[in-house]
Protein backbone atom coordinates (compact mmCIF):
# COMPACT_ATOMS: atom_id res chain seq x y z
CA UNK A 1 0.00 0.00 0.00
CA UNK A 2 1.28 3.57 -0.61
CA UNK A 3 1.48 6.28 1.54
CA UNK A 4 0.73 9.73 -0.12
CA UNK A 5 1.35 12.77 1.77
CA UNK A 6 -1.07 15.76 0.64
CA UNK A 7 -0.67 19.25 2.17
CA UNK A 8 -3.52 21.89 1.45
CA UNK A 9 -4.01 25.27 2.55
CA UNK A 10 -7.61 24.80 0.93
CA UNK A 11 -6.89 26.55 -1.77
CA UNK A 12 -7.71 25.83 -5.83
CA UNK A 13 -4.28 25.03 -6.14
CA UNK A 14 -4.02 22.24 -3.33
CA UNK A 15 -7.14 21.12 -4.75
CA UNK A 16 -5.98 20.39 -7.78
CA UNK A 17 -2.96 18.87 -6.74
CA UNK A 18 -5.39 16.28 -4.73
CA UNK A 19 -7.23 15.66 -7.83
CA UNK A 20 -4.15 14.59 -9.57
CA UNK A 21 -2.93 12.39 -7.03
CA UNK A 22 -6.16 10.83 -6.64
CA UNK A 23 -6.45 10.01 -10.07
CA UNK A 24 -3.12 9.42 -10.79
CA UNK A 25 -3.20 6.14 -8.21
CA UNK A 26 -6.90 5.49 -8.80
CA UNK A 27 -6.31 1.76 -9.56
CA UNK A 28 -4.03 1.36 -6.34
CA UNK A 29 -3.86 0.35 -2.97
CA UNK A 30 -3.14 3.90 -0.69
CA UNK A 31 -3.97 5.82 2.37
CA UNK A 32 -3.61 9.58 1.70
CA UNK A 33 -2.59 11.78 4.62
CA UNK A 34 -4.27 15.46 3.87
CA UNK A 35 -2.57 17.44 6.10
CA UNK A 36 -3.09 20.88 6.82
CA UNK A 37 -0.49 23.49 9.05
CA UNK A 38 -1.36 26.97 10.67
CA UNK A 39 0.35 29.27 12.61
CA UNK A 40 -1.44 31.10 14.95
CA UNK A 41 -1.43 35.06 16.09
CA UNK A 42 1.78 36.24 17.87
CA UNK A 43 -0.56 37.76 20.66
CA UNK A 44 -1.85 34.33 21.33
CA UNK A 45 0.59 33.71 24.74
CA UNK A 46 -1.71 30.65 25.40
CA UNK A 47 0.20 28.84 22.68
CA UNK A 48 3.30 28.44 25.22
CA UNK A 49 1.35 26.17 27.43
CA UNK A 50 0.12 24.54 24.51
CA UNK A 51 -2.74 26.38 23.00
CA UNK A 52 -6.45 26.20 23.00
CA UNK A 53 -6.57 22.19 24.35
CA UNK A 54 -4.79 23.52 27.60
CA UNK A 55 -6.23 26.91 27.98
CA UNK A 56 -9.94 26.56 27.04
CA UNK A 57 -10.39 29.69 25.03
CA UNK A 58 -11.48 29.05 21.53
CA UNK A 59 -9.17 29.93 18.40
CA UNK A 60 -10.96 31.08 15.40
CA UNK A 61 -7.91 29.02 13.26
CA UNK A 62 -8.53 25.68 14.67
CA UNK A 63 -11.97 25.37 13.89
CA UNK A 64 -11.05 27.03 10.22
CA UNK A 65 -8.31 24.51 9.88
CA UNK A 66 -10.71 21.51 11.18
CA UNK A 67 -13.62 22.70 9.30
CA UNK A 68 -11.53 22.87 6.03
CA UNK A 69 -10.06 19.56 6.10
CA UNK A 70 -13.71 17.96 7.08
CA UNK A 71 -14.69 20.08 3.42
CA UNK A 72 -11.85 18.46 1.98
CA UNK A 73 -12.43 14.51 2.64
CA UNK A 74 -16.32 15.80 1.62
CA UNK A 75 -15.47 16.46 -1.91
CA UNK A 76 -12.97 14.03 -2.28
CA UNK A 77 -16.29 11.11 -1.22
CA UNK A 78 -18.32 13.61 -3.81
CA UNK A 79 -15.52 13.73 -6.68
CA UNK A 80 -13.03 10.28 -6.28
CA UNK A 81 -14.94 8.39 -3.82
CA UNK A 82 -12.79 4.72 -3.97
CA UNK A 83 -12.89 2.00 -2.10
CA UNK A 84 -8.85 1.45 -2.49
CA UNK A 85 -8.40 4.72 -1.17
CA UNK A 86 -7.94 5.49 3.00
CA UNK A 87 -7.45 8.77 4.46
CA UNK A 88 -5.46 10.31 7.88
CA UNK A 89 -6.03 13.51 9.05
CA UNK A 90 -3.67 15.84 10.17
CA UNK A 91 -3.94 19.65 11.25
CA UNK A 92 -1.39 21.18 13.14
CA UNK A 93 -0.28 24.38 14.66
CA UNK A 94 3.67 24.61 13.12
CA UNK A 95 5.69 25.00 10.14
CA UNK A 96 4.71 23.11 6.82
CA UNK A 97 7.84 21.92 6.69
CA UNK A 98 8.99 20.79 9.66
CA UNK A 99 5.20 18.64 9.71
CA UNK A 100 6.02 17.01 6.44
CA UNK A 101 9.39 16.00 7.74
CA UNK A 102 7.63 14.83 10.99
CA UNK A 103 4.65 12.89 9.12
CA UNK A 104 7.36 11.50 6.08
CA UNK A 105 9.39 9.99 8.82
CA UNK A 106 6.71 8.52 10.82
CA UNK A 107 4.47 6.90 8.56
CA UNK A 108 7.03 5.88 5.87
CA UNK A 109 5.61 8.34 3.06
CA UNK A 110 6.52 7.63 -0.53
CA UNK A 111 5.24 10.76 -1.93
CA UNK A 112 4.26 14.11 -1.38
CA UNK A 113 2.03 15.79 -3.80
CA UNK A 114 1.77 19.48 -3.28
CA UNK A 115 0.08 22.24 -5.43
CA UNK A 116 2.70 25.28 -6.86
CA UNK A 117 1.46 28.40 -7.14
CA UNK A 118 3.14 29.08 -10.80
CA UNK A 119 2.79 32.74 -11.71
CA UNK A 120 1.72 35.38 -8.56
CA UNK A 121 0.71 38.46 -10.18
CA UNK A 122 3.78 40.55 -12.43
CA UNK A 123 6.27 38.55 -11.17
CA UNK A 124 6.16 34.63 -12.14
CA UNK A 125 8.26 31.63 -10.23
CA UNK A 126 9.47 28.12 -11.13
CA UNK A 127 8.29 26.81 -7.67
CA UNK A 128 6.29 28.67 -4.89
CA UNK A 129 8.72 29.28 -2.21
CA UNK A 130 7.02 26.39 0.02
CA UNK A 131 7.77 23.74 -2.56
CA UNK A 132 10.98 24.81 -2.97
CA UNK A 133 11.44 24.68 0.82
CA UNK A 134 9.86 21.40 0.52
CA UNK A 135 11.94 19.97 -2.10
CA UNK A 136 15.11 20.78 -0.25
CA UNK A 137 14.56 19.81 3.28
CA UNK A 138 12.77 16.52 2.77
CA UNK A 139 13.68 13.06 2.10
CA UNK A 140 11.34 11.51 -0.15
CA UNK A 141 9.82 12.58 -3.65
CA UNK A 142 7.82 15.66 -4.11
CA UNK A 143 5.51 16.30 -6.99
CA UNK A 144 4.61 19.32 -7.74
CA UNK A 145 1.45 20.18 -9.74
CA UNK A 146 1.10 23.51 -11.17
CA UNK A 147 -2.16 25.53 -10.85
CA UNK A 148 -3.61 24.98 -14.61
CA UNK A 149 -2.52 21.76 -15.00
CA UNK A 150 -5.82 19.48 -16.74
CA UNK A 151 -5.20 16.29 -16.19
CA UNK A 152 -4.14 13.66 -18.85
CA UNK A 153 -3.00 10.41 -19.14
CA UNK A 154 0.40 9.89 -18.78
CA UNK A 155 1.73 8.82 -22.39
CA UNK A 156 4.74 11.00 -22.39
CA UNK A 157 7.52 11.23 -19.65
CA UNK A 158 10.45 13.98 -20.01
CA UNK A 159 13.57 12.31 -17.41
CA UNK A 160 16.42 15.04 -17.28
CA UNK A 161 19.79 13.79 -16.25
CA UNK A 162 23.40 14.26 -16.11
CA UNK A 163 24.03 10.55 -15.93
CA UNK A 164 26.23 11.54 -12.73
CA UNK A 165 24.17 9.07 -10.24
CA UNK A 166 24.06 5.65 -10.04
CA UNK A 167 21.07 4.03 -10.76
CA UNK A 168 19.18 1.30 -9.27
CA UNK A 169 15.43 0.22 -8.42
CA UNK A 170 15.47 1.59 -5.10
CA UNK A 171 16.68 5.00 -5.89
CA UNK A 172 13.89 5.51 -8.46
CA UNK A 173 11.76 3.40 -7.21
CA UNK A 174 8.20 5.76 -7.14
CA UNK A 175 9.32 6.89 -10.38
CA UNK A 176 9.80 3.58 -11.60
CA UNK A 177 6.23 2.20 -10.10
CA UNK A 178 4.81 5.21 -11.64
CA UNK A 179 6.27 3.86 -15.00
CA UNK A 180 5.22 0.12 -14.57
CA UNK A 181 1.57 1.25 -14.20
CA UNK A 182 1.26 3.78 -16.69
CA UNK A 183 3.88 2.56 -19.81
CA UNK A 184 4.64 5.66 -20.93
CA UNK A 185 7.22 6.58 -23.96
CA UNK A 186 10.04 7.96 -21.78
CA UNK A 187 12.53 10.33 -23.12
CA UNK A 188 15.81 10.79 -21.50
CA UNK A 189 17.26 14.74 -21.52
CA UNK A 190 20.66 14.83 -21.35
CA UNK A 191 22.04 18.83 -21.38
CA UNK A 192 25.17 19.47 -22.75
CA UNK A 193 27.69 22.18 -23.58
CA UNK A 194 28.30 20.69 -27.14
CA UNK A 195 32.13 20.35 -25.76
CA UNK A 196 32.47 17.39 -23.04
CA UNK A 197 31.90 14.48 -24.40
CA UNK A 198 29.96 11.23 -21.10
CA UNK A 199 32.58 9.94 -19.84
CA UNK A 200 33.65 6.33 -18.58
CA UNK A 201 31.06 7.10 -15.51
CA UNK A 202 28.28 8.72 -17.37
CA UNK A 203 28.57 5.89 -20.14
CA UNK A 204 27.68 2.66 -17.12
CA UNK A 205 24.94 5.22 -15.53
CA UNK A 206 23.46 5.92 -18.64
CA UNK A 207 23.57 2.03 -19.51
CA UNK A 208 22.08 1.47 -16.43
CA UNK A 209 19.03 4.02 -16.24
CA UNK A 210 18.21 2.46 -20.37
CA UNK A 211 18.11 -1.33 -19.14
CA UNK A 212 15.79 0.28 -16.41
CA UNK A 213 13.03 1.76 -18.39
CA UNK A 214 13.48 -0.70 -20.98
CA UNK A 215 11.78 -3.23 -18.18
CA UNK A 216 8.44 -1.16 -18.17
CA UNK A 217 8.31 0.64 -21.62
CA UNK A 218 10.34 2.09 -24.61
CA UNK A 219 12.72 4.54 -24.55
CA UNK A 220 14.85 7.55 -26.05
CA UNK A 221 17.99 9.44 -25.22
CA UNK A 222 18.24 12.75 -26.52
CA UNK A 223 21.60 15.13 -26.29
CA UNK A 224 20.26 18.46 -26.03
CA UNK A 225 23.37 20.67 -26.91
CA UNK A 226 22.26 24.55 -25.44
CA UNK A 227 23.52 27.99 -26.69
CA UNK A 228 23.69 30.52 -23.81
CA UNK A 229 20.91 29.54 -21.33
CA UNK A 230 20.97 26.27 -20.03
CA UNK A 231 17.23 26.87 -18.52
CA UNK A 232 15.96 28.36 -21.54
CA UNK A 233 17.42 25.84 -23.94
CA UNK A 234 15.18 23.35 -21.51
CA UNK A 235 11.68 24.53 -21.29
CA UNK A 236 12.27 25.70 -25.32
CA UNK A 237 12.86 22.02 -25.66
CA UNK A 238 9.89 21.34 -23.62
CA UNK A 239 7.22 23.79 -25.06
CA UNK A 240 8.10 22.09 -28.13
CA UNK A 241 7.29 19.14 -27.14
CA UNK A 242 4.05 17.60 -25.46
CA UNK A 243 5.18 15.56 -22.42
CA UNK A 244 2.66 15.34 -19.46
CA UNK A 245 5.16 14.59 -16.61
CA UNK A 246 8.61 15.91 -16.18
CA UNK A 247 11.59 14.31 -13.80
CA UNK A 248 14.81 15.28 -12.55
CA UNK A 249 17.11 14.50 -9.52
CA UNK A 250 17.77 17.14 -6.42
CA UNK A 251 21.30 16.98 -6.94
CA UNK A 252 23.96 19.76 -5.85
CA UNK A 253 25.26 21.42 -9.04
CA UNK A 254 22.18 19.97 -10.82
CA UNK A 255 19.74 21.36 -13.96
CA UNK A 256 17.26 21.61 -11.11
CA UNK A 257 19.19 23.30 -8.85
CA UNK A 258 20.03 25.91 -11.06
CA UNK A 259 16.47 26.16 -11.64
CA UNK A 260 15.48 26.56 -8.29
CA UNK A 261 18.36 29.08 -7.78
CA UNK A 262 17.46 31.38 -10.86
CA UNK A 263 13.43 31.37 -9.95
CA UNK A 264 12.56 34.53 -11.28
CA UNK A 265 10.60 34.23 -14.49
CA UNK A 266 12.14 37.26 -15.54
CA UNK A 267 16.12 35.61 -15.73
CA UNK A 268 14.73 32.06 -17.09
CA UNK A 269 11.83 32.89 -19.12
CA UNK A 270 9.95 30.02 -19.14
CA UNK A 271 6.16 28.93 -16.93
CA UNK A 272 5.91 25.51 -16.41
CA UNK A 273 2.57 23.47 -16.98
CA UNK A 274 3.68 20.69 -16.05
CA UNK A 275 3.53 18.13 -13.04
CA UNK A 276 7.38 17.84 -11.69
CA UNK A 277 8.69 14.74 -9.52
CA UNK A 278 11.64 15.77 -8.10
CA UNK A 279 13.53 12.95 -6.79
CA UNK A 280 15.90 13.26 -3.67
CA UNK A 281 19.90 12.89 -4.26
CA UNK A 282 20.57 9.44 -4.82
CA UNK A 283 23.11 7.77 -2.25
Amino acid sequence: MKSILLPTDFSTNAWNAISYALQLFKDEDCTFHVLHTYTPSLQRVDYAVGGPVYSGIPDPLVDKALDGVEKTLLKIEENYSNPRHQFVTHTKFSLLVDEIKEITSKHHVDLVVMGTQGATGARRVFFGSNTVAVINKTEVPVLAVPLDYKNRPLRQLLFVTDFLQNFNNDSIKILLHVIEKTKPQITLLHITDGVHALNSKQIQHKRQLEELFDRYSGNEVINLEFQGSMPDSLFDFVKQSDYQLLAMINRKHSVLERLIRNQNIDQIGFETNLPFLVIPPIG
